[in-house]
């Protein structure tokens, strides 16, 4: 499935960036979610709904920090959007 961005972004807060993608999965039911990879870890971490929301991954130009717009499932319609954060070893949009 397309890997739609990809973005080198120190998420973690160790001084290494992490890399932190917007792809779809899936066949026939395709969600769109978001995939952190700490390589210097060899962990990954997932955003996803399946079937429910779809999380897409933006970077904003004004402040260089990365947004997550998340969305009915298969819609345009917006539930939610904030900051993607890292919290006891989770990824989660911050404020929600």
């Amino acid at each position: 499935m397309p890997i739609w961005n990809v973005y080198f972004y120190d998420l973690t807060g160790d001084g290494r960036p992490e890399l932190c993608a917007s792809l779809s999965f899936g066949s026939g039911m395709i969600d769109n979610r978001v995939v952190i990879y700490d390589y210097g870890k060899g962990a990954s971490y997932t955003l996803e709904d399946r079937g429910e929301y779809d999380y897409y991954l933006r970077m904003d130009e004004r402040d260089g920090c990365l947004y997550v717009d998340k969305k009915e499932y298969d819609t345009e319609r917006r539930a939610a959007t904030g900051r993607l954060v890292f919290q006891e070893e989770c990824i989660a949009i911050g404020g929600w």
